[in-house]
């Protein structure tokens, strides 16, 4: 998806007919009579020393902006455009007119401020890794050294056919250290084929506008139903989002936290506990989603009672000496006892 529309503006000039043929003319162009457009070219991209009309003093733009990354071989910007800020209630502000990706920057301070250069590049060259979401225009914002780091507030338009869904899902972005940070952005305006959004910067850099979308949070529980004390995976691999990429796993399970794509968790008590997950992307967009743990006791073994066990012996019976059961001699015992009773009532 390309972005961004061709236009004239401050940085082109128009040959004057009263200045006389071009000597760059060709003889088919009617010997100066047609009008000539030229666009003012940078020497190294930085912004620094320009050629253009024949008018311009050599070195008058000399030391203004910072170099930046160029793109690849071969590429060119869509549109360039420098501007010297004027005091208006009290920030310097710069407004813009050939760039179509920034509209205006007012920088938080009373001192006077050298010329900001902007360069729009269409997305698809960037010179530094894509901005989260998907990219709708980019943009290199040079200033003197001394202002880098300046707080600032950028508006930036953006083309409607270039946002595939609500124009509120826009953020702004700052590339700073090797990092996309995402900005507090607003949605000014939507008019004209036009979205004008607005953010602040702690200084500058390359700035990108994306579309971000809202992820999805999605839990998988394995298992869903638990004993108490074993273990628990918490998956958050179904978790989606349509641009960009989520970059954060936030859990919490009974007051206690835990981060990452998938966690263990082990619970010690019985009941019912409540999952719940954080999503976040690199745009700073969340989802939550809850679901609920559901924690069983422990089965134990059957507790003893008070009725003895019924034991069967597995030894061999103890012999008395000679050979003589006990209870063979008992039995004997008894029948002479009996016996003798007999003949004793006899008698």
């Amino acid at each position: 998806m390309k972005v961004g529309h061709h236009r004239r503006g401050v940085n082109e000039w128009v040959r004057d007919p009263a200045d006389g043929p071009d000597p760059t003319d060709d003889a088919s162009d009617g010997a100066g009579t047609v009008r000539e457009h030229r666009r003012h070219l940078c020497e190294d991209r930085s912004f620094g020393e320009r050629t253009g009309h024949p008018d311009d003093e050599a070195g008058d733009d000399g030391d203004q902006g910072t170099p930046a990354p160029g793109l690849a071989p071969g590429l060119e910007p869509i549109a360039t455009e420098r501007v010297t800020p004027t005091p208006q209630d009290g920030r310097q502000v710069a407004t813009f007119e050939t760039v179509e990706s920034v509209r205006s920057i007012a920088l938080d301070t009373t001192e006077s401020v050298g010329d900001i250069a902007v360069e729009q590049i269409d997305p698809a060259d960037s010179p530094v890794p894509d901005a989260p979401g998907a990219p709708t225009t980019l943009q290199n914002i040079s200033v003197p050294s001394d202002a880098e780091d300046t707080a600032a507030t950028i508006q930036f338009g953006v083309s409607t056919d270039a946002v595939a869904g609500d124009p509120a899902n826009l953020r702004a972005f700052r590339y700073h250290d090797g990092a996309w940070q995402v900005l507090e952005t607003r949605l000014v305006e939507e008019a004209d084929g036009e979205v004008v959004l607005e953010a602040d910067t702690p200084g500058f850099s390359y700035f990108a506008v994306s579309e971000v979308s809202q992820p999805d949070a999605e839990i998988a529980l394995r298992p869903r139903t638990a004993t108490a004390g074993d273990d628990v995976t918490l998956s958050a691999n179904g978790s989606t989002v349509e641009d960009g990429e989520i970059v954060a796993y936030e859990w919490t399970v009974d007051g206690e936290s835990y981060s990452g794509e998938t966690v263990t968790v082990t619970v010690d008590q019985p009941g019912d506990y409540t999952v719940e997950l954080t999503v976040r992307t690199d745009a700073d967009t969340t989802d939550t989603a809850t679901s609920t743990l559901a924690i069983e006791t422990a089965e134990t073994a059957t507790p003893a009672t008070d009725t003895p066990a019924q034991v069967t012996p597995t030894g061999t019976p103890t012999q008395e000496p000679g050979g003589f059961e006990i209870g063979a001699v008992v039995a004997v015992l008894a029948l002479l006892a009996g016996a003798g009773y007999v003949i004793y009532g006899r008698s």
